[in-house]
């Protein structure tokens, strides 16, 4: 399955982009993760050059869907945790301004994307909550 931004009401339904030729599931606030990517390379045959998020747009995108998941879902919910912590972890060494960058454009979503954002964020370990609330709050 692929996935297109869920711009209007939410609905489990497929929608058909006649470009694609090929159903899509509506996931909300994909386009966060679209708007600032990266060039990288699948490596299959003779290699494909795909966008991919930011790693630190991956990682708060990653904490607000934790947040979405219902309760028959907790086993996902921590692993979207995890992965986010992960990634954060790995930030925080090499490059602490990605993250900067990607609470900045976070602020620019909506109010119930930071909600869930600093829902998400509260999940955290407290030494990796710590340290990215000590980057975002020098800015």
């Amino acid at each position: 399955m692929r996935f297109t931004p869920l711009i209007v009401k939410p609905s489990s339904d497929p929608v058909y982009p006649p470009t694609l030729k090929t159903d899509t599931e509506p996931v909300r606030f994909l386009d966060y993760l679209l708007k600032d990517t990266l060039s990288a390379v699948i490596v299959a045959k003779s290699g494909m050059l795909v966008n991919v998020p930011t790693p630190a747009r991956y990682a708060l995108h990653k904490l607000v869907t934790s947040q979405r998941r219902p309760a028959v879902l907790q086993i996902k919910k921590q692993k979207d945790i995890s992965q986010a912590e992960q990634l954060l972890t790995c930030l925080i060494q090499d490059r602490p301004g990605y993250r900067l960058l990607a609470w900045d454009a976070a602020q620019k979503q909506p109010e119930k994307f930071m909600k869930q954002l600093r829902l998400g964020l509260e999940t955290l370990p407290p030494k990796i909550h710590a340290e990215f609330e000590a980057i975002v709050l020098k800015s």
